[in-house]
Formats: structure tokens, C-alpha cells, sequence
């Protein structure tokens, strides 16, 4: 089993009721957590849920450098210090935003408060392996490089792919493979599929598509940039299809 504990699921443009994007992975029998993406005033939602102790992060994979993916990151490194964090803590950022991150770190004033090692990858990388999992890199297609990450759980030998921001392209149906659960970005409703594409975006059909053209078990959508009263959990063929709220704590 993996739980997912999603503290944000919107855009950067998206309603009241959704945040900018984090989503924390715990894989089974372990304490240890690793973050997809860190958008801004992350650390205070993680502070709110009482399941998520921040001196068990060991690693924070960062899509790209839009700010409600990475804006997060200084409050992160400021407040682990408080919390007696003695790692030290792995960012893995495509190669191109080392220095885009370095700079943010020093000019918000988190130099030294904790450890951390910033890892730049390319796509098609093995970009972090540990006891509990391997992630891999893809290359998304969206308004600015950006990576997608499949991560192994080794214990379970099953597979969590995320998406992060895209636009669906053919090469993505290899990349996700046969993962066992695709998080994967609807940002647009069924119907702008063309303007949704020409941002760098998906929508909920392009999302679904996928899906069930690889016959993935479960599909979790995120990244929603409207306000609709969506079911949290619908079952379309074979896939369960999960629509997680700010908060929502899902295992699998």
C-alpha cells in the first residue's frame, strides 16, 4: 500500500478551495515520505495534518520552476530546522534550475538552517534511489521544461507516475507504461482540449484518455483550475478514478 496526502491541488490560477500543488508519497512499512512538488505555503498545510512528521521527508522532486510547484521550498528548508531535521534532504530539480535555486535559497535567507543537496537531473534519468523507492525522470511537454516522475515502490514492485503540467503527446503513453496508479493534471475542463494544449496543459478527458488506453488501475486527477462540485471517486471501465481535495489523504 501507498498513502498520498494531497495538501494541494490547484494551479496557479485555481478556486479558494485549492492550493498550489504538493503531494507527499509515503510507500508501505516505512516512515519515510518523499514530496512531488513543493508550491507556496505548502509547509503551513503540512503543519495542519496531523499524519505528516517533516524530519521523515527524504526528498523533494521538483517538476519545474513555476512558482506554485517550487515557491514552497524556502519556508520548507526555514522550518525543518525547528523541527530537529538531521538529514540531509535531497531536491531533485532538472539540471538548468540548480542555479535558479541556489539564488532563491540565498536571497530568502535559508542558507545553513538545514542540510540539503540539490540534485540536477535530465530527463530519462534515474534521479534518486533509496531503501523504499527509484525514481525515474521523463521529459513533460509544457510552457517551460519540465520533468515527470515515475517512482518504484521497491517493497511493493508497484509504480506512481506523475504527470506534473502537460499536454498529452504521444511518447507519454510509453513513459507511464503500466503504472499502477498515473496522477496526472486536468487543468482545463472536456471541451478547451485545444486551448489547454497550446498552454502546456490537460484536461479531465485527455487525463481519462490515457488512462484507459493503458488500462491503469487508478487515475488521480489534479491541478484543477475550476470550480465544480466534482465526485471524489467514480469508477470509468476498469479505473478508479479519484478527484482528491486539498487535504484528502488517499492509500492504495
Amino acid at each position: 500500500m501507498v498513502k498520498l496526502v494531497f495538501l494541494g491541488t490547484g494551479g496557479w490560477i485555481s478556486p479558494l478551495n485549492r492550493n498550489y500543488v504538493s503531494i507527499v508519497l509515503q510507500p508501505s512499512n516505512t516512515n519515510s515520505l518523499y514530496i512531488l512538488d513543493f508550491g507556496e505555503g505548502a509547509f503551513k498545510r503540512m503543519q495542519k495534518h496531523k499524519g505528516i512528521k517533516p524530519s521523515n521527508i527524504k526528498a523533494v522532486f521538483i517538476s519545474h520552476i513555476h512558482g506554485d510547484h517550487a515557491l514552497g521550498l524556502p519556508g520548507l528548508l526555514i522550518n525543518l530546522r525547528a523541527y530537529g531535521y538531521a538529514g540531509v534532504l535531497k531536491i531533485i530539480v532538472l539540471e538548468k534550475y540548480v542555479k535558479f535555486l541556489k539564488s532563491l535559497f540565498r536571497e530568502t535567507g535559508v542558507r545553513d538552517k538545514v542540510k540539503y543537496e540539490i540534485i540536477g537531473v535530465k530527463p530519462f534519468d534515474k534521479a534518486f534511489s533509496d531503501e523504499n523507492i527509484e525514481a525515474y525522470t521523463y521529459p513533460s511537454k509544457h510552457s517551460m521544461e519540465s520533468l515527470m516522475f515515475k517512482i518504484v515502490l521497491k517493497k511493493e514492485g508497484r509504480t506512481v507516475f506523475y504527470s506534473s503540467d502537460t499536454s498529452p503527446f504521444k511518447e507519454i503513453l510509453d513513459y507511464i507504461g503500466n503504472s499502477d496508479i498515473l496522477i496526472y493534471e486536468a487543468t482545463f475542463l472536456e471541451g478547451f482540449e485545444e486551448y489547454a494544449h497550446v498552454k502546456g496543459h490537460s484536461t479531465i478527458m485527455d487525463a481519462l484518455n490515457i488512462a484507459l488506453e493503458l488500462k491503469i488501475p487508478y487515475l488521480i486527477i489534479f491541478h484543477e483550475s475550476f470550480m465544480l462540485n466534482l465526485p471524489r471517486k467514480i469508477s470509468v471501465g476498469n479505473t478508479v478514478v479519484l478527484i482528491p481535495s486539498d487535504g484528502d489523504e488517499i492509500t492504495i
